[in-house]
């Protein structure tokens, strides 16, 4: 028998001999999340809850549990709960915020954690998860801000740097983002997706050399990234080196077979050096593994075009305005 599975039998006597002794229930619940009987744990937490209904803390731990078993709607109903029962602690709407992002609820996430830094300015977690909803709605000012509240309170961390560069760069702000990208580095070296974004950065202030060392540097710490390998094929296109190029499109979809990115990006390097029935091929593979991607429907619907095979045109053209209606694609 482990340790922890002599504490649970112990806690289980003590009910037996104390059944209204609330503590205990709580003990034998905690015990039993660290042995992974997460069931177990809910009852036994819903147990002490029959004795003493406002003991919020336990609402709390069996919001975690839910979020566990990915059950998060009912952990938002659970910390809810909480937050009516304790309104003034921060602590449970940064977990509300958490799981509505899990959700993907993100203006519920900003009221939630807008509340948690009201009643808290000092938790830096806080600002981080507000900024990651605030970038999922597009604010990105607005994202910046939360980021810098995060570093000026925990200067040393690395993630807060590295999502102010991503917020930074969705505004263009290129090198303010290469920086704020090194700073990461500086903290946590070998941070292969802060070298990564710097890559993305100085392709697009079209610093290409740059680029194709940064992606290397990303892939010398982490030769498994498929991302860094298709945007290093994207730098080396653009320096004219095509078979470098497609060669690590390749790479990027050997290590992940349905990214359909690479097959995309494949296809139109294949299309450009005049290997048009090899770009039919791969701008099929990337549509069958995402049909909503309305580039390679047009750009096969431009292929068929220059055939004359002018009925699957048509039908590529068809399907692309349909899932895509307002592009101007679709009219042009």
């Amino acid at each position: 028998m482990t340790e922890i599975e002599s504490q649970i039998a112990n806690y289980r006597r003590e009910i037996k001999l104390h059944p209204q002794q609330i503590e205990t229930y709580q003990l034998l619940a905690d015990a039993l999340t660290n042995n992974g009987e997460l069931e177990g744990a809910i009852a036994t937490y819903q147990k002490a809850l029959e004795l003493q209904p406002n003991l919020w803390g336990v609402y709390q731990k069996l919001a975690d549990i839910y979020r566990k078993q990915k059950r998060l709607s009912t952990a938002v109903a659970t910390l809810e709960k909480a937050i009516e029962l304790n309104p003034n602690f921060p602590w449970f709407y940064h977990k509300l915020g958490e799981v509505f992002v899990e959700l993907q609820r993100w203006e519920e996430a900003v009221v939630a954690l807008e509340k948690a830094i009201k009643i808290n300015p000092n938790f830096y977690l806080s600002y981080e998860k507000l900024g990651e909803a605030l970038v999922e709605l597009e604010r990105f000012d607005e994202a910046v801000a939360a980021y810098k509240n995060a570093i000026q309170i925990k200067p040393n961390s690395y993630w807060g740097h590295n999502k102010l560069g991503k917020a930074l760069a969705r505004l263009n702000r290129f090198e303010e983002a290469i920086a704020c990208f090194n700073r990461a580095i500086e903290i946590k070296p070998n941070l292969y997706f802060a070298s990564h974004s710097i890559g993305d950065a100085l392709l697009k202030l079209g610093r290409t050399e740059e680029a194709v060392n940064k992606f290397k540097e990303a892939l010398k710490i982490n030769p498994n990234s498929y991302w860094s390998h298709n945007n290093l094929g994207d730098a080396l296109i653009k320096q004219g080196k095509w078979d470098e190029g497609m060669a690590e499109y390749g790479k990027a979809i050997e290590i992940q077979p349905d990214f359909y990115w690479s097959y995309s990006s494949l296809a139109n390097a294949l299309q450009q050096l005049g290997k048009i029935d090899a770009a039919a091929i791969n701008y099929r593979r990337a549509i069958a593994l995402k049909p909503d991607n309305h580039w390679p429907h047009f750009s096969l619907w431009n292929i068929f075009q220059e055939q004359g095979k002018w009925d699957e045109a048509e039908v590529f053209y068809r399907e692309c305005l349909e899932a895509y209606p307002n592009s101007y694609w679709a009219w042009a």
